[in-house]
């Protein structure tokens, strides 16, 4: 839950610029993260306006969100290339012309200095702002971010790129909205991770009464690849009644959807099942064929999960399989890859090789023609525990990319209901 403070909520646009993002080259996760971040703030963000790398089409567009919003972030457009013109769009739209600045000058120096990489002409550029502006220093790269007011509404510039648009967001651009825009409503926040229900079968398990009739509750609910999320957003003047709106739709939310659900508080699949893993001290191993790792890398792209990940081997031929895991060759030759014994073979070996509580194993046939009898799309799963041996059949439609991260997906959830019901 995240609560923020009282008052009506300003309104917020955001741009990402650049014809790369438009034309699909680059997908824009700054705007789904300024989203979220200044849903937190109280914010109420109603459009994301992406445009291409054309001066009067980004006026246009800028022009257009400030007669709209509060508060506008672009983002991108202000690096050091020919095609990076926020900044003359910014001067056209303000009236005042590009000015240097000696200190944001000396920043890119230092900057390039303690990395030894010589500091290109065209780098300049980047010490120019429009007169009378806002400089956000950003200590995270040189592109710096910029702040104009007009008619009591704030246009603000940020670079593109993901880790120092978020840096600068939470060090100089928070702060400042925060302080500017004053006391908001407040907001509070329920992000319900759902696996194994689509969206219809979601809403249909919240009952009747869902969603509720009331203009203070956002209700939304997103698919992706394997699951879905439903989010609740509570916008009220009283911080006891937002709390105990989180607290009665939490409780909800839990007998409605029961193991359904994953987390309230939009963790990922593999966040939660680490978390699972290390409050029993137990560890996992991996045994994986088609998914090639997959299941193994988002375990361990988790901070500490060296905690309960034992370790794992990609077996993805039968000769490695005979030879990593010990599964006989008459066996492999009996039953082919992809079948229900060889999943469980491979757990079983899995978990013996790596001495650990529990082990995944994934096998199937993730295209392009069928295997061992098998169609494009089949998966086994296999479980094996101290008191536990399961082996899964899913079948699963789509792209290569598709079948193996929501055989992933499956894999996770097995090992999550384990130690659930366990």
């Amino acid at each position: 839950m995240v609560l923020t403070r009282e008052a009506v909520s300003p309104r917020a646009i955001l741009v990402p610029i650049g014809s790369e993002v438009v034309s699909g080259n680059v997908v824009d996760t700054n705007s789904a993260y300024l989203s979220r971040e200044l849903t937190q703030l109280g914010f109420e963000v109603i459009q994301h306006l992406a445009v291409k790398d054309e001066a009067f089409l980004i006026r246009e567009v800028l022009e257009e969100a400030l007669g709209k919003a509060d508060l506008t972030i672009t983002t991108g457009g202000l690096g050091p290339t020919f095609d990076d013109i926020t900044k003359e769009v910014l001067t056209g739209i303000s009236g005042q012309p590009l000015i240097f600045n000696p200190a944001q000058f000396r920043h890119i120096q230092d900057y390039f200095r303690k990395r030894k990489r010589r500091l290109h002409k065209n780098t300049r550029r980047q010490a120019y702002f429009p007169r009378g502006s806002r400089i956000f220093p950003n200590r995270f790269g040189v592109a710096a971010g910029i702040g104009l007011e007009k008619e009591g509404k704030w246009l603000i510039a940020l670079p593109g790129v993901p880790h120092e648009m978020e840096g600068l967001f939470k060090t100089e651009i928070a702060p400042f909205l925060g302080s500017h825009f004053g006391k908001f409503k407040t907001v509070a926040v329920i992000n319900a991770k759902i696996i194994g229900l689509s969206e219809v079968e979601a809403v249909e398990r919240m009952g009747a009464r869902f969603p509720p009739a009331d203009e203070n509750i956002q209700c939304g609910i997103y698919p992706s690849p394997g699951e879905a999320t439903l989010r609740l957003t509570f916008r009220t003047s009283d911080r006891k009644k937002a709390g105990s709106l989180v607290r009665f739709w939490s409780k909800t939310l839990r007998s409605k959807l029961g193991d359904y659900l994953i987390s309230l508080t939009g963790e990922s699949l593999e966040e939660v099942v680490g978390k699972l893993l290390a409050g029993r001290r137990q560890t996992v191993a991996l045994a994986e064929s088609m998914t090639g790792g997959l299941v193994a890398k988002r375990l361990t792209d988790i901070l500490g999960s060296s905690r309960y990940v034992r370790g794992g081997d990609v077996v993805y031929c039968d000769q490695i399989k005979n030879s990593v895991l010990g599964i006989d060759k008459k066996t492999l030759s009996r039953y082919s890859a992809v079948s229900p014994q060889i999943a469980g073979l491979m757990a079983q070996s899995s978990r013996a090789k790596f001495s650990s509580d529990w082990a995944l194993s994934v096998t199937g046939n993730a295209g392009p023609g069928s295997q061992g009898g098998q169609p494009v799309g089949t998966v086994f799963l296999g479980l094996s525990g101290k008191n536990t041996r399961l082996v899964k059949k899913c079948f699963f439609a789509g792209t290569r990319e598709r079948i193996r991260w929501l055989a992933s997906q499956a894999a996770l959830n097995m090992l999550r209901l384990a130690l659930l019901n366990g």
